[in-house]
């Protein structure tokens, strides 16, 4: 089936399993601490800043590498390969060899020309909240209890996040049971009527 559809889309790249690809997600090991972290600055001016350039800082670019480090030892002990963060952010051309040789977060994104201009999602009602953290990090935490890996970072964004908007992400979100085709599984509340943005 790979070579089948790999000269219509020349960049794929062949995967070990469907879990290689899902805890590859840039998306739910990045925007989760951005939005958490940056809450109050979004809310106070409806999003009026920098996501990328001004809302990683140092601070919100470690807690990331925290992130990065669990999913990485999630990957690890369920035997599928992962690669860092910055590593797939510079594959992905969005940041400078300098800044991925440097190993900092927040300096890539600093140095990501590609998200240079995207301004902050105008409130916590949105993807970067409802389905990075509940179909993003809550399989990510599930997936590390099912493998004895703790994940306490992840878990703390998970709790703070459905605190934040009043969601309980650990029911409604994309749990093992859910994963499974469990009778009681259904789409999760989480996901649905929120804003779509950058």
């Amino acid at each position: 089936m790979f070579a089948l559809i790999q000269p219509l889309y020349p960049e794929i790249q062949q995967a070990s399993s469907v879990l290689e690809t899902a805890l590859s997600n840039l998306n739910a090991i990045f925007h989760p601490q951005g939005m958490i972290m940056n809450a109050g600055w979004i809310q106070h001016t409806s999003g009026d800043f920098l996501f990328y350039r001004e809302g990683f800082t140092d601070a919100v670019g470690r807690v990331t590498a925290a992130v990065d480090a669990e999913r990485i030892a999630v990957a690890k002990a369920l035997g599928i390969p992962a690669t860092p963060f910055i590593e797939v952010f510079y594959q992905a051309g969005l940041t400078t060899k300098a800044a991925r040789d440097s190993g900092d977060i927040s300096r890539a994104c600093l140095e990501s020309e590609p998200n240079k201009t995207i301004k902050s999602p105008s409130s916590l009602n949105h993807r970067y909240v409802h389905e990075d953290v509940g179909y993003g990090l809550v399989p990510l935490a599930a997936l590390g209890r099912l493998a004895g890996v703790a994940t306490p970072t992840i878990d703390a964004l998970i709790q703070l996040a459905g605190l934040a908007v009043g969601i309980d992400y650990t029911r409604e979100g994309l749990t093992l049971e859910r994963l499974s085709g469990s009778p009681e599984s259904r789409r999760p509340n989480c996901c649905i009527s929120v804003e779509h943005g950058a």
